[in-house]
């Protein structure tokens, strides 16, 4: 009984810990939308660096999304989680600096660790809740996609009330971060040993279903990034205002 409701209580921290790193693998990115035009005047962006804001974070999902099933192997999914947490954590502190350097830097980490994070939730949801797999699922896009809408409904209002302004509306998020990372350290300590990868694995270059689905997620994520960047600053441009453009 004692086994039984111990293991229980570890599924309980798990959910909640895997919905607390969903919380905070869009919130920093949607934030940048409606405040972009700030941003954009005080450090004296072209709009093409502006842009850079939402663009540098898909290149990171680029370049470290395919590493992350060796990492993971190496090192376990627990623990490998936990090291972008940390990234994502000081990628949003950085990004407070008030110089263009600094947000861009930032910007470059948040992607970093939101990439792996990404590629890692949906994996363990599988592997620890095989049953619940759907339910699971639902619930962690509801609660990433609801703090993302969050985030970006706030950011305008925070920035005019917070001293700091749109360094203040962009920085805060450090903190949701910063408890994601102490949520899921009951799981890095509990991570069992990484277990070999396995070898003679391909990538599905022939298949044709592997580059339909390649394309319908590449498109789905090119439409959102681009509105999420730029509609607030074009429903701006036509008269509405910066915070009900958030």
């Amino acid at each position: 009984m004692e086994n039984t409701s111990t293991r229980r209580a570890g599924q309980v921290l798990l959910v909640w810990g895997l919905l607390v790193v969903a919380a905070n693998l869009r919130a920093s990115l949607t934030g940048v939308g409606p405040l972009l035009n700030r941003v954009q005047s005080d450090l004296g962006l072209a709009p093409a660096a502006a842009g850079m804001l939402n663009t540098l974070p898909l290149l990171a999902f680029a370049a470290l999304s395919p590493l992350v099933p060796k990492l993971a192997a190496r090192w376990g999914e627990e623990r490998l989680l936990g090291g972008p947490l940390v990234v994502l954590t000081i990628g949003i502190a950085v990004r407070w600096i008030p110089t263009a350097a600094g947000l861009l830097i930032g910007t470059v980490l948040i992607g970093a660790g939101i990439a792996v994070g990404s590629v890692l939730l949906p994996g363990l949801i599988k592997r620890d809740f095989p049953t619940k797999v759907r339910l699971l699922t639902s619930a962690y896009a509801m609660v990433m996609g609801g703090v993302a809408a969050l985030a970006s409904g706030v950011a305008v209002p925070i920035a005019e009330a917070a001293p700091g302004g749109w360094h203040t509306a962009l920085g805060l998020w450090v903190v949701f971060a910063l408890v994601s990372v102490l949520v899921w350290l009951p799981q890095m300590r509990t991570s069992g040993p990484a277990g070999p990868a396995r070898s003679g694995q391909q990538l599905p270059w022939s298949s044709g279903l592997a580059w339909a689905v390649t394309a319908f997620m590449g498109l789905q994520s090119l439409g959102f990034y681009v509105v999420v960047t730029w509609l607030p600053q074009v429903l701006q441009d036509n008269g509405v205002s910066p915070a009900t453009a958030g």
